[in-house]
């Protein structure tokens, strides 16, 4: 099964860490359901240094969306997130038919 967008979280030991992962995880699996677009969700907890200050350093949660940064240190509201993904997804897809046009001539 072909994936049409990476989301990968990176947690620190916080609520809003938490909740990121909550949103992200929400969206995702409505996306499937509603939209067909599958979402892989990685999430990965940042524990580089036992002292909590220099974990604050940073800005975490951060989300990034197919290798680049979309979200630091706040949880992304559910359908800011969602138009995000539908149109990120979208544009993959679109590109991927162009590619198999030309492959095709």
């Amino acid at each position: 099964m072909e994936m049409d967008v990476e989301v990968q979280l990176l947690l620190g030991l916080n609520e809003e860490s938490e909740e990121a992962l909550r949103v992200v995880w929400n969206v995702a699996q409505k996306l499937r359901r509603e939209h067909n677009i599958w979402v892989a969700v990685i999430p990965t907890h940042v524990l580089w240094s036992h002292d909590p200050l220099a974990i604050d350093a940073y800005q975490l949660p951060q989300i990034l969306i197919d290798d680049e940064v979309y979200f630091t240190s706040i949880v992304p509201d559910p359908e800011e997130l969602e138009s995000l993904l539908i149109a990120i997804a979208l544009r993959k897809k679109s590109r991927k038919g162009k590619e198999e046009v030309i492959e095709a001539t």
